[in-house]
């Protein structure tokens, strides 16, 4: 549906529990492009050619891929069969990418910001690690709008396993993200977000808080990962602790990058600083 002027959101559906994907669709007067496909499903891509043709859009000119998760690339090629648009991801993720695609691989790799210009739209794609360590947003300049993929979600924060990315690019991706002052976020899951300064600073304040607070727990003795979220967190099903566990793993990698922290074994141990 269009949830905004030329601003559509083809959304996924929740095939995992984990949250549902948004696709977004950005119709130009010159050209139109596809944000994230979600997850791979006949269902899903039928529904973003079907919607693509029922509102009689401008040409797709583009599939862009914020990242390597499923949700994200699952029906691009579906889509790419089906309108010839050119798949745009980064040079980072374009291998993953590749590896799980079948007929296709991603037509443009970027390795700096690329302009892309839709007539009533120009837009920005922009490298933004963090989230994984080639993930990537869409800017829009005139509205300020920010397509971020899931380096922002509407509700909490966003997961930063530590294979994949790192919690000092993901500050930084997000420090950037307040310079550009944008109007309205759209966010990779969930609705889009317009007091978007506060959202931006209250993700910054929560890897803060809960930096310090194993920093804290350091400052008491050695502990393992497995120590910390014993600590830390409570009554979580089985899938969120393990993404707990691997959000204190990727704290503690950036405390050791910054000789705060060292590791022996499994036991971490505070630095003075």
């Amino acid at each position: 549906m269009e949830i905004y002027p030329n601003i559509h959101n083809i959304v996924s559906e929740n095939k995992t529990g984990q949250g549902i994907t948004n696709a977004y669709l950005v119709t130009g007067t010159t050209g139109s492009v596809l944000i994230d496909t979600g997850w791979k499903s006949d269902e899903q891509s039928e529904r973003i050619i079907s919607y693509i043709n029922k509102i009689d859009c401008t040409t797709l000119k583009y599939i862009i891929v914020t990242h390597r998760h499923p949700p994200h690339w699952g029906n691009s090629e579906f889509v790419k069969k089906q309108t010839d648009a050119d798949i745009i991801s980064t040079v980072i993720e374009a291998p993953y990418i590749n590896d799980y695609f079948e007929n296709y691989k991603v037509d443009i790799e970027i390795d700096d910001n690329l302009d892309i210009d839709l007539g009533n739209f120009q837009i920005s794609v922009m490298k933004t690690p963090g989230h994984t360590s080639g993930t990537l947003a869409v800017f829009e300049k005139e509205n300020k709008y920010l397509f971020p993929g899931d380096t922002i979600m509407e509700k909490g924060t966003s997961v930063i396993n530590p294979e994949d990315g790192k919690i000092a690019d993901y500050l930084k991706t997000i420090d950037n993200f307040i310079k550009i002052e944008p109007n309205v976020i759209f966010p990779g899951q969930g609705a889009p977000i317009t007091e978007t300064l506060e959202k931006l600073t209250s993700l910054i304040a929560h890897r803060s808080d809960r930096e310090q607070e194993i920093i804290n727990l350091l400052k008491q003795k050695e502990y393992s990962v497995d120590e910390l979220f014993a600590q830390i967190y409570e009554n979580l099903s089985e899938w969120l602790s393990h993404l707990a566990k691997n959000q204190i793993t990727s704290h503690l990698i950036k405390l050791e990058d910054e000789g705060k922290v060292t590791k022996d074994q499994n036991m971490y141990k505070l630095i003075d600083f």
